[in-house]
């Protein structure tokens, strides 16, 4: 038997008084590197799959920002913002830092710090 959900996502079930809700929530995406003509057919594809959260996960500044704006335009896209170590140039100085900071105050919909791991990969 081949376990249908990846570690990434995690199968939850809410209850309600008549009925059971099976969601997926994919936690860990890059939609945001997607063109916004793509967008909708990605959510139609989850949708379908019953995916009913997404997590896009940033990994430089840019990419963090994109993340924020879709899970601010979309009900169940949420957002995790980070700097990947792969995809830093320099350190980050304390500029950086703080618009980091401020966007990880900026909106609910911002659940994560992602990609701020090791670098492993060469």
């Amino acid at each position: 038997i081949v376990n249908p959900l990846s570690s990434r996502q995690q199968y939850i079930t809410a209850q309600t008084s008549n009925f059971k809700i099976n969601l997926l929530v994919d936690c860990h995406t890059h939609i945001e590197s997607f063109d916004d003509s793509e967008i909708s057919g990605l959510l139609n594809r989850a949708h379908d799959s019953n995916v009913g959260l997404i997590i896009t996960a940033g990994t430089t500044m840019s990419s963090s920002l994109r993340s924020v704006e879709l899970s601010n335009a979309f009900p169940t896209i949420f957002a995790g913002i980070g700097l990947h170590p792969m995809d830093l140039e320099k350190e980050p100085d304390d500029s950086a830092m703080e618009q980091l900071t401020n966007l990880a105050a900026s909106s609910p919909k911002i659940l994560v710090l992602s990609e701020v791991g090791l670098d492993f990969m060469e």
